[in-house]
This record gives structure tokens, C-alpha cells and sequence, in this order.
């Protein structure tokens, strides 16, 4: 059931930038039916106590791509963090209470002949500080 409603909500998000004609590109196919370069992926992102392997669901979560702050999902399952992004390489920073912040850099993939971003899923895990 969750993995239909983030499709779903990828389709809005994806109609939405359509819409008002953010991304041109995302909105057309090549010749070959395959979408744009621009498509989206969702990045799922779970943090987890290092030593419990306890989900850690009051941490914070920055990702960026260069200079660009990627937003969160708005609405993700409890205790993780969703985005929606294209094939690139992010920086990601994770802070919480009670724990040691960490950062690292997350790469997001082509795949295929249509050179999609790979859908990925992230455990995080931190230490306690």
C-alpha cells in the first residue's frame, strides 16, 4: 500500500512541475518512449541507533544537491525520510538528540536504456553521542 502511494504521489509531484512548466523536459518522451533524463526516483532515507538498531525517529535530515536543499516528502511512513530526486550526488547531513550528527555523500544512479534514477532506500545509522 505505501509503495502505491508514493507512486502516486511521484505522479502528482511530477504532473505538478509539468503543470506549471518548471520541467519541460520531464513532461516529454525521446523516440523510443523513454522519459526524460529528468525523471524522479524516490531516495527513502532510515536512521537507526548504531548500536540498537532501534529506528530513530525525531532525527533531522538535510539533503543537498550542490547548493539546492531537496525537500522531504511531506507526508512519509513514520520513522523515515522520503525525497524525491533525480540521478545525481547528494550531500546528506543527520542530526538527533542524543546522538553524534553525521554526514555523507549519497549517489543516486542511472539505469537502462532510459537512463532513469534508481529508486534507493538508505539506512543511516548514528552513534550515541
Amino acid at each position: 500500500m505505501a509503495g502505491a502511494a508514493t507512486k502516486a504521489s511521484l505522479q502528482t509531484r511530477r504532473a505538478w512541475l509539468c503543470g506549471i512548466g518548471l520541467v519541460v523536459l520531464a513532461c516529454s518522451s525521446d523516440r523510443y518512449g523513454c522519459p526524460a533524463s529528468l525523471a524522479l526516483a524516490t531516495l527513502t532515507l532510515v536512521v537507526l541507533d548504531r548500536q540498537t538498531g532501534e529506528p530513530v525517529c525525531d532525527a533531522v535530515t538535510e539533503l543537498f544537491e550542490g547548493d539546492w536543499k531537496v525537500d522531504p516528502e511531506a507526508d512519509p511512513p513514520e520513522c523515515q525520510f522520503v525525497y524525491f530526486v533525480g540521478a545525481a550526488t547528494y550531500q546528506l547531513t543527520v542530526e538527533a538528540p542524543g546522538y553524534a550528527s553525521q554526514s555523507q555523500t549519497i549517489v543516486v544512479p542511472r539505469e537502462g536504456s532510459c537512463d532513469r534514477p534508481v529508486p534507493s532506500t538508505v539506512e543511516i545509522k548514528l552513534d550515541p553521542a
